[in-house]
């Protein structure tokens, strides 16, 4: 038996998928071929996607009928994040006697060697790598052959030419309703019914709180997570003392270390100038790019769009100059919460304490908190970033004779 996996989003699934899968299946003689669509995708930290079961029910309608096709909800079961080498793995347990073909684009061949584990990857299955009229050939075959030497099976296959993407068919929904044109002519009648009829890409998903912190959970370890919680109360307790608004701390604590734990090809992912930005070699360090990781993370797949909430998790790892009320009472909060119990730290609380509640008291707290990380830093020899120093310099004039 020979099947064949295409795994995405397919938010929503059109028929370039479908006549993709087809030409998969007929060049290469594959006796199924599954569509995937993929539960809580590493890569796709940018934005939200539709909730699993409008996606599954929108491929099965687009299907139907269809012999040889088939959908698998293995990814959209799972409670953590999806990898492709988790799932090939999945589909060699279920059809231990299989050849297992894995159907990409050729736009992804030059990624795979980002893809996690996929040296184990390569010795489950093989690679259908779909070819589309007009693609850069040179670039396709280098791609091809490239991973051959690292131990691939790569396959070509014909692909149809269907120039739409879904991205494409949700703006044209959000902006022209569901009976947009482009709609009609690459989604499958039964599914462009569904769209209609559950209202989905009409408009911008507002934050929903209750998704975001659930996202965030699944994604960080538990004491991380935990420490989020503290940053969120301590904010609150700041703001309060300081006539801040509370509820805009709260939130930007909660989600301050949204983006602590992507790794740096989910930071290509997310937006490839990031991945730049954390290189050494560029000035930069993982260790403090979470902070505008985080703030994408907020903005585009939490829905935050208040400018205050996203500054305060772009600055505070490292603080800004120029930061305002709520980024500074997060940059302090991740230092004063109760649970850190380092004695730098346990100084910082017992000096905070003591300083006037006023712009001057907060400022000079800031500069308290600075001077530890900058301490820190240079006792481990490590990274020291300018923005940290500019910070400091700045709220020291801030904090005007306050000792």
């Amino acid at each position: 038996m020979r099947v064949g996996i295409s795994g995405g989003t397919f938010d929503p699934i059109h028929t370039g998928h479908i006549k993709s899968a087809l030409c998969a299946k007929e060049q290469l003689s594959l006796d199924k071929v599954f569509f995937v669509p993929c539960g809580e995708p590493p890569h796709k930290l940018s934005r939200r996607i539709t909730p699993d079961a409008d996606r599954v029910e929108m491929i099965k309608r687009s299907i139907d009928g269809i012999e040889g096709l088939d959908v698998s909800t293995y990814e959209v079961d799972k409670e953590e994040y999806s990898f492709s080498v988790d799932t090939v793995k999945y589909f060699a347990e279920q059809y231990p006697t299989a050849e297992l073909f894995f159907i990409i684009g050729a736009d992804v061949v030059g990624e795979l060697c980002h893809w996690k584990s996929i040296d184990e990857i390569f010795k489950i299955c093989s690679f259908a790598v779909l070819k589309r009229p007009g693609c850069d050939e040179e670039k396709f075959y280098r791609d091809i052959e490239e991973n051959r030497k690292n131990g691939g099976t790569l396959y070509e296959v014909a692909d149809a030419q269907v120039d739409v993407a879904s991205e494409q068919i949700r703006e044209a929904v959000k902006n022209q309703g569901p009976d947009a044109e482009i709609v009609k002519k690459y989604v499958a009648p039964k599914a462009a019914e569904y769209i209609k009829e559950k209202e989905l890409y009409v408009k911008e998903l507002p934050f929903d709180e209750k998704f975001a912190l659930a996202d965030m959970k699944r994604r960080l370890k538990p004491e991380r997570f935990k420490h989020c919680l503290r940053v969120s109360a301590e904010a609150v307790r700041i703001a309060k003392e300081f006539g801040i608004d509370e509820e805009k701390c709260r939130i930007a604590g909660l989600f301050h270390d949204c983006g602590k734990e992507v790794s740096f090809h989910q930071l290509y992912w997310l937006d490839p100038k990031l991945q730049d930005e954390a290189l050494p070699e560029n000035g930069g360090s993982m260790k403090v790019i979470h902070g505008p990781a985080g703030s994408l993370i907020a903005r585009k797949k939490y829905g935050i769009i208040d400018r205050e909430i996203l500054d305060a998790i772009r600055f505070h790892v490292t603080g800004a100059p120029d930061m305002g009320p709520v980024a500074q009472v997060v940059f302090l909060a991740d230092y004063t919460e109760p649970g850190r119990d380092d004695e730098a730290l346990k100084d910082i609380r017992k000096y905070f304490a003591t300083c006037p509640r006023t712009e001057e008291g907060l400022a000079a707290a800031i500069v308290k908190a600075c001077d530890s990380s900058i301490a820190f830093v240079k006792s481990k020899n490590d990274f020291l970033c300018p923005a940290t120093l500019a910070t400091r310099e700045a709220f020291y004039r801030k904090k005007g004779d306050i000792q």
